[in-house]
């Protein structure tokens, strides 16, 4: 492909974008998608300090919306190993993300590498889209050449 007509793809990309901002989430010119950042992180636990991790997780917990860009922020116990916490956290934009990073508070979860049976495992995605339960509902209405399948499912939701 030629310069010119990478320029050309990429323009008339722009236009279907500026056309249709809702379709695709535009935010700001400079912006193509409006992503939302999801940051997971897993910690394993030494039995004998659960409790005072729970605690220090608990007192780090801000309502959403209190922190810019925070949509969300959760802690999960597993559910097969009691020792091991999920932290689920929605953002706005990875800035956001970041700057929750460099905090105190994020400081004091480092901090409690002391408390755990092993490192603690961070993970982030980024998400362009997502969908609801009428994409379900979408999905199990369509026919499909095995209909004996689609009664049994009906039976599950």
């Amino acid at each position: 492909m030629t310069k010119d007509a990478a320029q050309r793809s990429l323009r008339t990309f722009y236009e279907v974008v500026k056309i249709d901002k809702r379709t695709i989430g535009w935010t700001r010119e400079k912006d193509l998608f409006q992503t939302m950042i999801i940051a997971i992180t897993i910690m394993n636990v030494l039995p004998e300090k659960q409790k005072e991790v729970l605690q220090t997780l608990l007192s780090m917990i801000e309502q959403p919306g209190k922190e810019k860009g925070c949509l969300s922020y959760g802690i999960f116990c597993d559910i097969e190993d009691n020792n091991v916490f999920n932290l689920i956290s929605e953002w706005e934009t990875r800035q956001y993300l970041d700057h929750h990073m460099k905090s105190d508070r994020f400081r004091v979860l480092l901090g409690t590498k002391s408390l755990l049976s092993e490192p603690l495992k961070i993970q982030i995605f980024t998400v362009i889209d997502s969908e609801d339960i009428e994409a379900v509902y979408s999905i199990r209405k369509k026919e499909t050449v095995f209909p004996h399948i689609d009664a049994e499912r009906s039976l599950l939701i």
